[in-house]
């Protein structure tokens, strides 16, 4: 059984801290906090932890390169690695074929399925300044995201040759998934990088895992 997760932080760098998480499964959706306090305890982050390390199999977007990179550099729990290197990696999976990344909502237009219902930008913001009925919209707000992310997986693995995204001119790509791990991902990358001689800066994706060195 698959579980779909997200965290929300204090800011899109490095060193944020963790304010809110949300995990998904076929039997029970958990939203993970620190009773609305700025940001969760270490605590709190271990225990959610201990309960990714017992499921079957984890899925993300963008989870290696940002979710599990947080909650090591706040933890320094080193099985952090261990699931960031197992778990599935939906936009990693796509970089490594394309070579560059693309978000969560392009995949949610392009396939036609409900998409996000805000942004993670605006999720900081409200959460570090809001109040108790704020901080339980932006915990809604998780839940949608992995919600989407559940969603985009069913999609994969019931109608891979029927997944697009739509790109910023408002075009239709397909493109055909695979459901692998982040190793086996950056193995395949490594093995057969793709042309991004176009770019003016490619984005490094064999280093997702590099904050780990």
């Amino acid at each position: 059984m698959a579980c779909f997760f997200d965290i929300e932080t204090t800011g899109l760098h490095d060193r944020a801290l963790v304010t809110c998480a949300a995990t998904m499964t076929g039997t029970e959706t958990i939203k993970w906090h620190s009773d609305f306090e700025a940001t969760m305890t270490r605590d709190d982050i271990i225990e959610m932890i201990d309960y990714l390390c017992l499921q079957e199999e984890i899925v993300t977007f963008n989870g290696a390169n940002f979710d599990f990179k947080i909650l090591y550099f706040v933890t320094g729990d080193e099985r952090v690695l261990k699931l960031a290197e197992a778990h599935t990696d939906i936009c990693l999976s796509f970089g490594a074929e394309k070579g560059y990344f693309t978000s969560l909502n392009s995949f949610m237009l392009g396939c036609n399925i409900p998409g996000k219902n805000g942004s993670g930008a605006d999720a900081i913001t409200a959460w570090l300044n809001g109040s108790k009925a704020e901080k339980k919209s932006i915990l809604d707000y998780c839940v949608n995201d992995v919600r989407c992310l559940r969603d985009l997986y069913k999609k994969m693995k019931l109608q891979p040759k029927r997944i697009f995204r739509q790109t910023k001119g408002g075009r239709r790509q397909r493109w055909h998934p695979r459901l692998e791990s982040v190793a086996m991902a950056l193995e395949r990358y490594r093995m057969k990088p793709p042309d991004t001689s176009w770019m003016t800066k490619p984005p490094k994706i064999d280093r997702v895992l590099s904050w780990f060195e």
